[in-house]
Parts: structure tokens; sequence; C-alpha cells
């Protein structure tokens, strides 16, 4: 029998359905096949179609689709799980046409529980709350007075106000905040009139776990969006009370929880009632239960179909489900990974429109649509396929180029409603939104009765293009078919008040709340649609029901409050704000408020210097010759309890030379946009001559650095003064204040402020106003004279440092990083480094995961391979080869890692994102490897205390039983040359979270080896060809392999390399070994004709002995040094120098062999005159990465011995 047969056949069995009629369309058919589909397949498999069916919403009469579900609930043969999810499905449908009481009373015979009580957040930060037994699961009465250590304050339990758990889903985002990384319980009270076995279903936006009577009844631990029916289990419920408890944890997605009791039918189990009352608690049933057996429900159905060798059907039920319910774990992204594995074993043009849908980037998605092109080629057109490739088309560089394939998709089919929102997407993209509008138009006058879509499409074009009486028309037609679309409720009715139709938006704004009791994004749009109105009395009513709701909500406080102070109750504005301010202490903008209605000082007044008695007090001796000195720089960091708080900084600097008055003329002032705000309240200059003038301009400067393939969040606001002259005193006076909803890095706060610079400073301070109640850990700065202090204000604890006439750091050549010859202050909330380990292993733990495709790839590369150092070889090349170095450092990720599927379709990540990447990959081929944070050479060695993730700048992998760092962002280094900035540096290796502080080896100086071996055939009138092979091997070769990689630019680049060595000299040929490849030395070699490589001394020649080496220039100019050298990493150079002698000359002076060591190197020089060859061997090793300041004049005189054996010449003289 055909599809369409079998339809036909199914639709005359469900006579309610095909008796109906219905607004004629395109799409028709499709909800016929829907319906059919769901009849004939009956059991966990018509979930998908029966979902595709909801999903055609938009596109069909929605009569049409509710009919449908009646046609699927009425159906005994249908499945019980299937039915009772299309009477969900019935209830969003009332909900979508208007119908909030309708909508209740399905939900009520589902047997949703909607009386709770609730307790939390609780911290989740890193997923680490659902597995750990927080107070609220512990046996026992109810005391709601008792309080909790809940996530950023106290917490207790409270019942949820009346009906806003009426539509069965407990939303926990409209009930608590914090509402990221946390968790949170509801429990709620089920009477039973006898013991029953009845089915408990749950689904948690978020992970969830269920007790019953104090036992687990079901768990699922994946983090994902709210649905129904996710997991079910058969429980026993006693006669009277029985205590239900349920914990939800959630990331960053949607926090809910819905949990029914369902009979036999799936309704809701007979003879139960709810409550939240906590007295029942100690009612409840005690003992213990029968236990809980889990119960196979529809997504537990789909995996076991698609577990195994799963067929291509049942892979792609399970990813559609996933996606279509929002069932998919974000970090494990299972609907692309079965997607992926069902295209593979059936590339139809469906599958891979859906893996396109699924697809990790724009990139992958590409891929997925040409293969889906390519499988079509043989039949005709696919217009589903064209609109894809347009939408795809639409959003790359050339937007314009999508409408010839949507013109190609209505050619096949002119009332492809999907065609027709294309190609006006691709007109406003364009920025023509009358020309959209006027294809939606089109289309409208063709439909006797036109879907949704295409009513919000016009409404949407008709705004854009200026034209508010047709938005609002087609809007309010579009409502009549999607009531619960807030987002155009919210238009309506704020059109509407414009207008003066208060009536109007008062229904609207008042509908959404009957439509969305749980949603305080309601009552916040009704409370101001009501003000406006001028209805204070409703306006005050939506306010205290938001409140009620949401009481830890620092903005519906502020809104409250702003709306007090309107109405003229200044003191209740007060105290909202006040408690908003508890909530979100980083609020600038509502302390400045706050500060206009009861002033109140700041911590930094009282240490703010005057400028002008700055600028007339004595100088500090010792400031002659620098560019400028710093009369004050003063911090003032306030930090709260979230770990987030504002900045403060006064520099006044006076100008002492031109090159001073070049360097202040612009000041530049870090910040983040994305979650600080910069408030520049004093820049000024103090003319010598007296007189101040004001900053003449401000403007924002991105730091980015493409140059580096570096993007940050980060941005400078600059402040440009006049033109500056000698003795001229500038002044800021500045805050930079966290303005975030929330910590990225849960309650850290970490700092690190130099308190000394290149240039003289008179005073200089730092201050920090942290809570009493948090503890802040120290270093203990390396500055003489300083003063240091700690003291209690109130609920504040405030600690000082301060210091006067700190002297300049003088810079030197190769000195180590700042960190290591500059005072600092470092402070950080964390201890111990193991915390950090532990916080940072569960900020980036989910990011190892190898998708299937990364699975095969490890497998191709290791086939064959046992040894774990050859896998770790072939896996760090293949990183290095196939992704290149972009850091995107935006908001998180500045720290935390892209997903490794992610990296590896893009083809490129930073120094983290290759580090995962490498992790992930050894793991999956069996060898044990660690991320590990790196702060690098050139940044200077810091304290270990206290522990902070301030410290670090890079990241790298570790091998622990191979004892092997890789670098992935070094990509012309092999495996086992770890570049120099990553040799002998603090490193924190996460270890999974059981942190270690060490430090990585340095690199003996016989790995870092270069070899030269020239054979110079030498004329008597000074010219030479030079024969040259050298090898390198170690770091260095790295360099090497970047420098010639690229044919077109070799053969300069040798001959600029050569003329360095022998000026002048002219390659005339050269070769490299093996293509530079990774794991071999650079082995290279030329022959050079030199025009002057000896010189003519009385009617002989005068020659080096060998190409020419200075160290005492290079390293060791100066006679005496401040600072420590840092040499970067040891090195070995071995030559092998044979001359020919020109013909009639012979050798009248050779040079004398010589042996210099000590414990900074080896120096060994080896001549031998053999007939009319000259052989010269010389080795020079520097065995050391850094050299003492108390060492420098003996390495000084090893360098000078060096020298001077070396400049020794070879004289020849005619016979």
């Amino acid at each position: 029998m055909t599809r369409r047969a079998l339809v036909l056949v199914l639709q005359l069995a469900t006579s309610t359905f095909t008796s109906r009629a219905f607004a004629a369309g395109p799409y028709e058919d499709d909800v016929d096949a829907s319906v059919g589909d769901v009849l004939s397949l009956r059991d966990s498999r018509a979930i998908v179609p029966l979902l595709d069916l909801y999903r055609s919403w938009d596109l069909v009469d929605p009569d049409r689709i509710e009919a449908a579900l009646d046609a699927v609930t009425d159906d005994d043969r249908v499945s019980v799980e299937i039915r009772a999810y299309a009477r969900w499905l019935q209830a969003l449908a009332r909900l979508r046409r208007g119908d909030a009481a309708g909508a209740r009373s399905r939900v009520a015979a589902l047997g949703f529980v909607r009386d709770w009580l609730v307790v939390g957040p609780f911290d989740n930060e890193g997923k680490a709350g659902f597995g750990r037994a927080d107070p609220p699961e512990a046996p026992g009465p109810i005391d709601l007075g008792r309080g909790f250590a809940g996530k950023e304050r106290e917490v207790f339990w409270r019942s949820v106000p009346a009906g806003v758990a009426d539509l069965g889903t407990l939303w926990f985002d409209s009930l608590m905040r914090p509402n990221v990384n946390v968790c949170a319980y509801g429990q709620t009270f089920v009477s039973s009139v006898r013991e029953q076995r009845v089915t408990l279903l749950a689904s948690g936006g978020g992970a969830v776990e269920v007790w019953v009577n104090g036992e687990v009844a079901l768990t699922d631990g994946a983090y994902r969006g709210v649905d129904v029916d996710r997991v079910a289990a058969s429980v026993t419920l006693r006669p009277g009370w029985n205590r239900v408890l349920a914990k939800t944890c959630v990331a960053e997605g949607q926090w809910a929880l819905a949990l029914r009791f369902a009979g036999p039918d799936g309704l809701a189990a007979s003879s139960l009632s709810f409550s939240s009352a906590p007295e029942h608690a100690a009612a409840a049933s005690t003992g213990a239960p029968p236990r809980a057996e889990p119960r196979e429900w529809i997504l537990g159905a789909l995996q076991r179909k698609a577990s195994g060798r799963g067929l291509p059907v049942a892979l792609m039920d399970l990813a559609r489900y996933l996606r279509w319910t929002g069932g998919d774990d974000p970090d494990e992204r299972l609907a692309r990974r079965h997607a992926l594995r069902a295209v593979d074993l059936a590339p139809t043009v469906e599958n891979l429109l859906f893996a396109s849908q699924v697809a990790e980037d724009r990139n992958e998605r590409g891929r997925m649509l040409a293969r889906a092109e390519a499988a079509g080629r043989s039949g005709r057109q696919d217009p589903e396929l064209l609109v894809a490739q347009a939408a795809w088309t639409r959003t790359g560089p050339r937007p314009e180029a999508a409408l010839g394939q949507v013109s190609r998709a209505l050619a096949i089919d002119g009332r492809f409603f999907t065609a027709v929102l294309e190609r006006a997407a691709v007109y406003a993209e364009v920025g023509m939104p009358l020309w959209a509008l006027s294809e939606i138009r089109s289309a409208l006058d063709r439909e006797p009765a036109p879907p949704a879509a295409l009513l919000r499409a016009a409404a949407d074009y008709a705004e854009a293009a200026g034209l508010p009486d047709e938005s609002l028309a087609m809007r309010r037609a579009y409502l009549e078919a999607h009531a619960d679309d807030s987002g155009s409720s919210r238009s309506v009715a704020g059109e509407l008040a414009a207008r003066g139709d208060h009536e109007g938006a008062r229904r609207t704004a008042l509908k959404m709340i009957a439509l969305r009791p749980d949603s305080v994004e309601s009552y916040a749009f009704a409370a101001e649609t009501l003000e406006s109105i001028g209805d204070v009395e409703g306006a005050d009513r939506m306010h205290q029901r938001l409140t009620a709701i949401l009481p830890e909500d620092a903005a519906a406080l502020v809104a409250y409050g702003r709306f007090s102070a309107r109405s003229g109750r200044v003191r209740e504005a007060v105290s909202l704000f006040r408690r908003a301010l508890a909530f979100r202490p980083q609020d600038a903008e509502l302390r400045e408020y706050l500060d206009h209605l009861e002033p109140a000082d700041r911590a930094e007044e009282e240490l703010v210097a005057d400028a002008e008695a700055l600028k007339a007090a004595p100088r500090q001796r010792g400031s002659e010759g620098y560019a400028a000195r710093v009369l004050q720089d003063l911090t003032v960091q306030t930090v709260y309890d979230n770990g987030l708080g504002s900045s403060f900084r006064q520099v006044v600097i006076e100008v002492l030379s031109d090159e001073g008055a070049r360097r202040y003329q612009q000041y530049s002032i870090q910040y983040d946009p994305s979650g600080q705000r910069v408030d520049v309240r004093v820049a000024r200059v103090l003319r010598r001559a007296g007189g101040v003038d004001q900053a003449v301009q401000r403007y924002d400067q991105s730091l980015s650095e493409p140059w580096y393939s570096l993007y940050y969040d980060i941005r400078a606001d600059v402040v440009m003064f006049p033109r500056l002259e000698v003795g001229d005193v500038i002044e800021l006076q500045y805050r930079v204040d966290d303005v975030a909803h929330r910590n990225l890095f849960a309650d850290y706060f970490g700092d690190i402020t130099f308190l000394q610079s290149t240039e003289p400073r008179q005073r200089v301070g730092y201050v920090l106003v942290g809570p009493a109640s948090r503890s802040f850990y120290f270093n203990e700065p390396a500055l003489p004279g300083l003063r240091k202090n700690v003291e209690r204000r109130g609920g504040q604890k405030i600690h000082s440092f301060f210091a006067t006439d700190v002297p300049a750091v003088v810079a030197e050549e190769l000195m180590p990083g700042f960190a290591e010859v500059a005072a600092y202050v470092h402070v950080s909330t964390y201890r111990t480094w193991d915390e950090v380990g532990r916080w940072y292993w569960g900020l980036v733990r989910e990011q190892f995961q190898a998708d299937d495709s990364l699975q095969a790839t490890v497998r191709r590369l290791t086939d064959g391979i046992t040894e774990p150092r050859a896998k770790a070889r072939v896996i760090y090349d293949w990183v290095v080869a196939n992704t290149r170095y972009v850091g995107l450092e935006f908001g998180i990720h500045g720290f935390k890692p892209y997903r490794t599927s992610q990296v590896v379709s893009r083809g490129f990540g930073d120094c983290k994102d290759k580090a995962t990447l490498l992790v992930t990959m050894l793991e999956e081929a069996g060898v044990a490897a660690t991320i590990v944070l790196v702060r690098t050479r050139r940044n200077g060695s810091i304290a270990p205390y206290p522990a902070s993730l301030a410290v670090f700048d890079h990241a790298i992998a570790y091998v622990p039983s191979l004892d092997l760092w890789l670098d992935g962002t070094a990509e012309h280094s092999g495996s086992g040359e770890l570049p120099a900035q990553d040799q002998g540096v603090s490193v924190l290796v996460v270890n999974q979270g059981n942190a270690i502080l060490t430090r990585t080896p340095v690199v003996p100086a016989e790995q870092n080896r270069r070899e030269r071996t020239l054979r110079v055939r030498l004329s008597g009138d000074g010219t030479a060809v030079v024969l040259a092979n050298e090898s390198v091997g170690g770091s260095a070769a790295a360099s090497f392999r970047d420098r010639y990689e690229a044919e077109g630019t070799r053969e300069e680049r040798v001959e600029q390399a050569v003329s360095a060595i022998y000026p002048g000299a002219d390659v005339e040929s050269y070769a490299f070994e093996s293509a530079l490849a990774l794991e071999e030395a650079v082995r290279f070699s030329y022959r050079a004709r030199v025009p002057q490589y000896a010189r003519l001394e009385g009617g002989g020649l005068s020659l080096p002995i060998a190409p020419e080496v200075d160290l005492t220039r290079s390293l060791a100019r100066v006679s005496t040094r401040r600072q420590d050298i840092d040499l970067g990493a040891p090195w070995e150079l071995i030559e092998d120098v044979t001359t020919e002698l020109p013909a009639a000359m012979r050798a009248a002076h050779a040079p004398q062999d010589a042996r210099i060591e000590s414990e900074f190197g080896l120096f060994e020089l080896d001549v031998d005159l053999r007939g009319r060859e000259v052989r010269v061997q010389k080795r020079l090793a520097l065995r050391r990465d850094r050299i003492g300041r108390g060492e420098y004049a003996r390495f000084r005189e090893f360098c000078h011995a060096v020298d001077a054996a070396l400049d020794q010449r070879l004289t020849l003289v005619r016979e």
C-alpha cells in the first residue's frame, strides 16, 4: 500500500478529523500525512510526526492542528505515552488560542503538581551541585524560619504564590536569582486515599532528581531544555500524605521543573490531592517504601531503538526528538552526533537537511547542504533544500545571492510559504523592508486564511518600513493564532497605549498575565503599561505581585522603587533600592541614584589627594633624567560579596621632558564594555605657569590584536589632553564599575596591581574594601618602607598598602618579566591552588568531548600504533597542522575553551582551545593527559601565594606518563620542542580538578643544538666559495621552519641569512631536507660565493676561524647590572669549518686551541693544519637559562674569554 493510500485509510478511520471543514492551504497534505504517521506508528516512534504536526502551527489553519490532536488523543490504539503527550500539546494549543482556562483544565487532567514549596538557589559551579547533598535533602520537619547557606546569600523554604504553577511547569527562572549555575529544591505533599502504584513522570530545565518518601525515584542528569514526560518511574503512594522532593540544577539554560502522577491511561492518577503546607511533613509516610522501578517512556524507548548499531531511522528519530523538545544537553550535543551517524548510514536529502540544522557552525552547515544537493541531483529539485541553501547564503557575505535559490524554490511551488518568507528575509537583510513587505503582501492576497507566519512577517516588515497602522493590524491578526507570543503582545499593548486606546492596552497586558501567570516579564510589562495609561493602583498591584513571585530580583526591585519614587513614595523607594543593592551591589547607576536621594560618602573620597598641593610640594630626589614622575597613584578596589565591584583610581603625573609630554598626551583606561562602565570624574592639566585646562577629547579604542589573530572584548577609553609642556601636571580621577548581572567566575575576585613602574612615584596606594564576611589573601609586596594596615568599618574590612618615594624600575636588556623586578600587590579570594583547580575544571570539563568524527580521526591517526609516545606525536602533529591560531577571547571564553567539535569544525582556536583538543584526542587514544595553565616567561615569575586565576596567560597540555609538555599553538615546533617561553615557568596542572602548582623543565643545551659544517674554497684574492650543511634542533628549530616554510620567499630569506654571516654573498644553490618536517631537525645546505671571506694584509690573507659569534655584545654589553639576565632556553652551537688554502699560499699563523668551562657553559676550540687544509672545530654551549645579577661579573668574564678565543685569525702568506 502506498503512503498516500495509507493516509486516506487512516483518515477514514478518524471521521471526526476528516469531516470538519478547514481553510484550504498548501500544507494540508503534510498535516494529513503527519496524522497518518502517528496513527500508524502508535508507539514512541510516533512522537516525531506528532511534533512535526504541532510545529506546522504557523503554516496552517490552527483549527486543523487542534482537530488533528483530537484525532490522536481519541484513538485508543495509540500508545498511552503518545496520547498523553498529545494532550499536553492540546493544552499548549489552547494557550496559543488565548484560552487560559482550557489550558489549565487540560493540565490538571494530566495530574501535574501545582502546589510547591521551594528553596534555593544553591551553588552549581562546574555542575558540582547536582551530585552534592544539600541540607534540604535531609528528612525531618520543615521550618520556614530555618536558613540554609545558599549561593550568594542565606535562603529559606517559601511557598510558591498561588497560580504561578497552574500550567504544570514550575519555572525557577521566575522564582529565584541568581539563575545561572545553581540548584534548587521543590517540595510537595501528595495525599492518596489508598495505597496505589502510579507512574511518576518528570522533566527539568536542567538536571533533575526526585525522591518519594525519602527514596530516590528517578534521576536525569542531563542538562536539558524544558519539556514534559522525559523520564518515568513506577512508584508506590501510601495512604495519607506522601512527601515528594525534587531537585533541579541548571548551568546557563532554562530552569524549570515539570512533575506529574499518572494512572494506567496516562492521565492524572485517581484519588490524589496536593498541598504545599509544611505541616504535612510530620504526617508524611515513614518507613522504607517499596522501591521505585524505572519505566520506559518516550525518550527511553527512542534511546533503546537508537542504541548499538542503531538504524538510521531510529537515530534520526532520537535526534529530532532531542532537537525539537529541547532535550539535547548543549554540552553533549547528542542530536548532532546521532544525526551525523544517520547521514553516514543513509545520506538522504531529508536526513542531510536536518543534520544541517544541528550543525556545529556555519561551515559544517554548508558542508551538509552541499552533500544534500549532491544527494538530490538524480531527482527533481527539492524546494526545502533550496530554501535551506538560501538561508545559509543570506547569512554570508553576499546575501542577495540567495534570491536565485529562493526563486527556483517558488518556481516549483508558488505557495511554498517558507520560500516566500525567505525571499522577504533576503530583502530585509539588504536593507529593503518595503520590498520584504511587498513580498508578504502578495502572499497574503493569495491566501483566504493567511497563516500566522505570514501575518507575523507582515507586522515586522511594516514596522521596519515605518507603517505603524499596518503593523498593528497584522500583529493583532497574528495574535488570534498566537495569543501566547509575549513579544507581539507587548508591541500591541504599547502601540494601543500610545494611540490613547487605554482599555485595549489594559486588556492586552492583563491577558498576557492570564496566559503566563509564571512570567515575571509579563508582570513587569503590565506594570509599565498600566502606569502609562494612568492606572497607578493597577501598576502597584503588578509590582507587588512581581516582587512576591521573585523577591530576590534586583531589576524588579529597582523598577518598583523607581515607580514608588515617581509616585511620591521616596522612603519606600529608598527601601526598595537598598534591597536591590543587597542582591546586585555592582549596580553603579543605582548607587548614584541612591546617593542623589540619600548622599553618602564613598571609601575613596578621604584618600584622594589635592593635585594642586601635590604640584606645589617639594619633589623627591632621584627624578632627574626621567620623562615624568608620578606624584600620586591611588587605587581603591571595592569588592562585593559576589566578587564584582568597582575600581577607583587617582593618577597625578608631572611632565619632566618633551618625551613625557608626548607619552602622556593621552591616557588609556582599559575596560570590558560587556560588563563594565567607565566614569571619568576628573581629567585636567594643571599648567606650570598657573591655570587649569580640561581634557579636550575622549574616544573608544579596540585592544584586539588582529596581527596576532587575537580578538578581545576589552577596549580602552582614551582621554586626550591639550598640548603638554614640561612642568605641567595632569590629573585623572576615574572609576571602572562592574555592571554585569553576574560574575562569570562565580564569586571569585583576583587582582594584580604594580606599585612600581619605570618612572619614580612620590606616593602610591592600594586599598581593598570588601565585606568583612569574606576572606581575601594577599602576597607580601617586596617594597621597602611599605605601610600595611587592616581595619573594620561596620560590615566592611579595609586592607591598605601605602608607600612614598618609590624608586623607578630601571629597564635593562634581557631582564626578566616585570613581575620579578617590580613590587606588586596580588590579592585573591582563593587561598590554595587546589581551589583554583577545582573551579577551573568545573568550568571546562564539559568541553573535553570527542564526537564521532573526532573519534574516527583519532582511530585513523593511531591505527597500528601502540607506543604512547608515538600516539602523542601523531596527535600533536595533526592538531598543529589542522588548527590555526586564532583567539576569540570574548566573555567567559577568555578563560573557557570552546568545544572540541567546534574547534575542529572551525579549523582554528587559541591556546586553551588547542590544549583542550590535544587532551581530548590523547584521552580518546588511551593516553592520559591534562590541560595546564601557564604563566609565560615574558611575564616573569610570581610568588606562589595567593592562588589566583590572574596569574596565567597561556595554556598547554601535559602527558604525565611521558613527562611530555605539548604547546598546540607552537605550530612550527615538534612534539618534543617545547618553546622557550614555556620552559622553566610556573604552571597549574589542572589534573581533572586535583591541581598541582609546579614548574616546567628547562631543556638542556644539547637538546637545542645547531650544527654547522662548512667547506671553504678560498681564493688568493680573498674571495671564497662556501659549501654549508646545517642542522637545527630543539626550540630554535621552530623559527627556521616558520622562516623557510613558504617556498615563494624561501630563496630570498636564505640569501638574507647567508648575507648576514658573509656580507655580499651570492647564494648559488640551496636545498632543504624533509620539507621542514616537524618531528625532525631542520637540515639544509647551500653553496655561496663570498666576495670577501678573507682580507688582504701585506700581500697575504687574514681570515676568521669561524663565522662571528660575539657573546659580550649580545649578552653582556654593560659593565654592571641591576637585574638578572633571562637567556631563554639553553643552547649549543657546534661548527666544523674546513678551509682549502689557495694555491701558492701557506699558513703563517694558526689560532691556538682553547677550552673554557665555567658554571655558565663550555667553549672548545680545536685547530688542525693538515697539508693544504685548515680544520677548525668549535663547540659553544650556554647551559643556563638565567644569570643572577650577583653572577653577572663572572658571566661577563666568561663571555670575554670566549670572544677573545674567537677573535684569533688565521694568517696566510705566499710561498
